[in-house]
């Protein structure tokens, strides 16, 4: 069974109304190692129709296009639209639907992100206040909300940007590779920590 879920959003914004461009998750069972690519190949990637949302009513911040222009051409693919775009309110049951392929028990299954509020706090507000699902039909429980910075921080008293994981092929923002990059961050952080308790250098 997969009990890890990790999840990375990419948007036009940085509040909980933002238009997201991309959601990208993988599912990992915590006692198995995994490769990068293995985590790509296997990993859920769906790009958003950003005219639909802004139909909504969910906002596009200047700022966040601006940033968006700065960034490399591999990762700017993601504001050409595209028939292929997903339509927002596709979205939870198509998350669902995955993860549930994947094993993944959404009561039980520990869903991290980095920085809890942000994406989490996202994908809450396009579902709950723009969709209008009830709680329960969310692809987690909140219960099970955890951030991958502050793993790191308390085995290893360093930040997260510290460890400097950054796989062969690596995208930056493209959120399928920055969860995969996210859960290779916090396997190494954990064995980092038990070769310190093996050698008596944990604090």
């Amino acid at each position: 069974m997969k009990d890890v879920v990790v999840l990375d959003i990419e948007t036009l914004g940085s509040v909980n109304n933002s238009v997201i461009l991309s959601v990208g998750m993988v599912a990992c069972d915590s006692n198995h190692d995994y490769t990068f690519k293995e985590l790509i190949e296997n990993g859920y990637y769906a790009k958003l129709n950003v005219k639909a949302q802004v139909d909504a009513g969910r906002k596009i911040h200047k700022d966040t296009l601006e940033w968006w222009g700065n960034q490399g051409a591999a990762a700017q693919h993601i504001l050409k639209p595209s028939d292929k775009d997903m339509h927002w309110k596709n979205l939870r049951e198509n998350m669902i639907a995955w993860l549930t392929k994947q094993g993944v028990d959404i009561h039980k299954a520990k869903y991290y992100s980095r920085g809890s509020h942000f994406d989490f706090g996202i994908l809450h507000d396009l579902f709950r206040i723009t969709e209008g699902c009830d709680a329960t039909e969310l692809p987690w429980r909140f219960w099970n909300i955890h951030d991958s910075k502050t793993v790191v921080l308390t085995l290893l008293d360093r930040d997260v940007w510290e460890l400097g994981v950054e796989p062969e092929g690596f995208i930056h923002h493209d959120c399928l590779h920055d969860a995969a990059r996210e859960y290779l961050t916090m396997e190494t952080a954990v064995y980092m920590f038990q070769n310190s308790l093996e050698k008596g250098e944990a604090k």
